[in-house]
C-alpha cells in the first residue's frame, strides 16, 4: 500500500509564509487592519496575527489569531465589498435663481450700529468702574467681544492697577510707624515706584490687615 499523504492546510497561522500570506495581508491592510511595520511581507509574524485577532474581535469569531475558515470567508466577504465603486448620486437640477422684488427706498427702515450705542442704565456703573480701573477704554460697549478680548479683561481685572497700589501706598504711609513691618524704607520705595509683584502686594495687604488690630 502507498503511504499516505498529510492533507493539505487549509488555515494560515503564526509561522507561516508565502503568497497566501501575502493575500492574507494585503486584504487585513485594506480593511484598516495594520499587520505591522514590516507591511505586506509575506510573513506570519506578531503584527499579521495581532491583526487577525483584531479583526476576529469586530466580526463576533473566535479571537485565536489563526486565520481559519470562517475568518478568511468573512475577509473575503469583507474585502470584496469595500472593493464596490460607490454609485455617484444624480446631480440635482439647479433651479434659476430669483430676484427678490424691489423694495421701496422710502420704506427701508434704517440700520442702526447697536455698538454705538451707549451702555445699558443696568450696567453703567460696572461699566464706569472698568474703565476707571482700566480694563477696558469703554468704547462701543454694545459691541461683541470675542473670546481672546474677553480673556484679555479678565487679565487686567485680575491684575493689580495704579490706583490700587496707590491707595495702598497712602495707606502705608499712615501706619508704617506703627507697625513692625521689616525694612519699612525698601516697601515704601516699591510701592512709591509701583514696582510691585502681585505676591508682595499680597504679602503686604495681609500684614497691613492684621497687624493694623493688633
Amino acid at each position: 500500500m502507498a503511504p499516505s499523504q498529510p492533507l493539505p492546510k487549509n488555515y494560515l497561522e503564526r509561522g507561516d509564509s508565502g503568497t497566501l500570506v501575502k493575500g492574507l495581508q494585503g486584504k487585513l491592510q485594506a480593511l484598516g487592519f495594520s499587520v505591522g511595520s514590516g507591511g505586506i511581507d509575506g510573513d506570519y509574524g506578531e503584527g499579521t496575527e495581532q491583526a487577525v485577532k483584531a479583526f476576529q474581535r469586530k466580526y463576533g469569531l473566535t479571537a485565536d489569531g489563526i486565520a481559519g475558515a470562517l475568518t478568511l470567508a468573512k475577509l473575503d466577504e469583507g474585502y470584496k465589498a469595500s472593493q464596490k465603486p460607490t454609485p455617484t448620486p444624480a446631480p440635482k437640477p439647479t433651479s434659476k435663481p430669483t430676484t427678490p422684488p424691489a423694495q421701496d427706498p422710502a420704506k427701508e427702515e434704517p440700520k442702526v450700529d447697536k455698538s454705538k450705542l451707549p451702555a445699558d442704565p443696568a450696567a453703567r456703573e460696572e461699566v464706569n468702574e472698568a474703565i476707571e480701573r482700566g480694563i477696558t477704554n469703554g468704547a462701543r460697549p454694545q459691541d461683541e467681544a470675542k473670546r481672546q478680548d474677553a480673556m484679555v479683561m479678565a487679565k487686567r481685572a485680575g491684575d493689580f492697577q495704579d490706583y490700587q497700589i496707590q491707595n495702598l501706598y497712602t495707606t502705608f504711609q499712615q501706619v508704617k510707624d506703627k507697625l513692625p513691618l521689616q525694612k519699612p524704607e525698601v516697601w515704601e520705595e516699591k510701592l512709591e515706584n509701583g514696582d510691585v509683584s502681585q505676591q508682595e502686594m499680597l504679602y503686604l495687604i495681609a500684614q497691613l490687615t492684621l497687624r493694623s488690630f493688633e
